[in-house]
Order: C-alpha cells, then sequence, then structure tokens
C-alpha cells in the first residue's frame, strides 16, 4: 500500500482544524432587552356559570312529573291526545327533527306489550294509538326534512 494514496501521486486529504471565531459582544450600556411581540391571545376557558337556585328543584321534580303525565295520559284519552297534539305543535313551531319524534314512538310501542303482559289493555290499546299518531307526523317531519335538503344548494 502506498501511504500517499490511492492513485500514489495524491496524497490523501488531511483534516485540519479551522479555529472557531470569536463572538464579539456588545459593550454592557448597549445591551438591550429584546421583547418579543405577544402571539396571538391563548383563549381561556369560560367561567363556569353559577348555577339557579331554583335548578336543582327541577331536578328532582321532573322526574315524578314525567310519571304522573304518562300514567294521566294513558288512563284519560282525551289527556293524552291533548298531550300528542301540543308534541306536535311545539314541535312545527320549534322545527324539530324527525328522530325525536320517531323515538318517542318506538318507545311507546314498546311500552304495548307490556301493558297487554300486564293485563291492561286499554293502555296498550291507547299507547299503540299514540304511536302511531307519532309515527305519522315523524314520516311527515322526514319528508319535509328531505325536501329541505334537497333545496339546499351544493
Amino acid at each position: 500500500m502506498n501511504p500517499r494514496g490511492i492513485g500514489g501521486d495524491i496524497a490523501a486529504p488531511r483534516r485540519v482544524r479551522q479555529p472557531v471565531p470569536a463572538v464579539r459582544q456588545q459593550p454592557a450600556e448597549r445591551r438591550t432587552a429584546v421583547r418579543s411581540a405577544p402571539a396571538r391571545p391563548v383563549p381561556r376557558a369560560a367561567a363556569p356559570k353559577a348555577r339557579r337556585t331554583g335548578r336543582w328543584l327541577w331536578d328532582i321534580a321532573q322526574y315524578p312529573l314525567v310519571a304522573a303525565v304518562a300514567l294521566g295520559a294513558a288512563y284519560s284519552a282525551e289527556l293524552g291526545q291533548a298531550l300528542v297534539g301540543a308534541y306536535v305543535l311545539i314541535a312545527l313551531w320549534r322545527r324539530g327533527r324527525s328522530r325525536l319524534t320517531f323515538g318517542l314512538a318506538v318507545a311507546l310501542l314498546a311500552t304495548a306489550p307490556l301493558f297487554l303482559a300486564l293485563g291492561q289493555t286499554g293502555i296498550a290499546q291507547r299507547a299503540a294509538i299514540y304511536a302511531f299518531e307519532l309515527l305519522v307526523f315523524g314520516t311527515g317531519q322526514a319528508i319535509w326534512e328531505l325536501k329541505k335538503i334537497e333545496k339546499t344548494p351544493n
């Protein structure tokens, strides 16, 4: 082997350490602190809203209220029809989604066999009638939603 390199006459490059240039510092009186401009303001989480004092009363009272209305609708056909009609009017006014209407109808359909098993045929018949009315109204809502989707531009 030739110590001068592969070709013999060409020397292998040597690694030479280069001196690091010294950093020139400014005098102390010329040094100033560089303050960067703040970026976008950081969004903070909203403070939790204080609960109203009457809210706890509604949280407790809503379950017996729903049970009383359901029992009243089960035993009185007029009250049940009035509740279904009130739901239809509120859903039309607030433009409710058909999913909720179909969910209520399915829940009523699920209770009909339970009442039949308990021997309460009158309540089961009323629950089936209310479910049918809600299914008819829900179908109308779904058709209206589909028509509304077709009219919106892409």
